[in-house]
């Protein structure tokens, strides 16, 4: 898959699973917009990326800020994603502390806002900025696809027992497998089941009729 010509958001990218996130999107061929709070480190992974990588001061919880910089990533030019991976604050306390006094409030609501609310934020405004533009597969789904995220679970070290769904963003009721639970317990298994129409090398994931699943652990 070529990502030239096309952009990616990604929030908290200027640290951790954001920054490696920005790092492969970048060497893959896409654009990126470094969108976080954090401008030393932020504008230093701009300047090493280079071209295609700009830095885009954002705050999650701001609807301004945040359609700022959606509008900086269609500058430069189809932006087609959103990479949600901004954090860096949590609060470890418990319920009710060893002097009996209550877990701060305030440190729990910020958690929330932060992961939860900022998340839906990002996602509900980018959509937005997606639907104006960016369709969906009018097609069923083609082989290599599957083909592809099966060798992406199988190659990611920490990926486990995990079931993604591949349907073009349509929304036909899944039909998954029936596993026994002792399929989980085989380490490095794999199993793979496909079902194609007759006559058509169109595999339809997603569609009742037309399914594909891989398992592995």
């Amino acid at each position: 898959m070529s990502f030239e010509g096309e952009v990616a958001l990604v929030t908290g990218g200027a640290g951790g699973l954001g920054a490696a996130t920005v790092r492969r999107l970048h060497a893959a061929g896409a654009s990126v917009v470094i969108a976080d709070l954090a401008d030393q480190p932020a504008k230093e992974l701009a300047e090493e990326l280079g071209e295609r990588a700009i830095y885009a001061r954002t705050d999650v919880l701001d609807d301004d800020s945040v359609n700022a910089a959606l509008e900086q990533a269609s500058e430069l030019g189809h932006l087609r994603y959103a990479v949600i991976a901004h954090g860096g604050f949590g609060v470890a306390q418990k319920v009710v502390d060893r002097d009996g006094s209550p877990a701060d409030m305030k440190g729990f609501v910020k958690t929330v806002n932060l992961y939860l609310t900022g998340t839906y934020n990002v996602l509900r405004l980018t959509a937005a900025k997606f639907a104006a533009g960016v369709p969906y597969p009018k097609r069923l789904g083609l082989p290599d696809e599957f083909a592809a995220r099966a060798q992406h679970l199988l190659e990611n070290s920490y990926i486990n027992g995990e079931i993604v769904r591949l349907d073009g963003a349509q929304r036909f009721q899944p039909r998954w497998p029936r596993l026994s639970p002792r399929r989980f317990r085989v380490r490095r298994s794999t199993c793979a089941a496909t079902s194609q129409t007759p006559n058509d090398d169109r595999l339809g994931l997603g569609h009742p009729g037309d399914l594909g699943y891989l398992c592995y652990v």
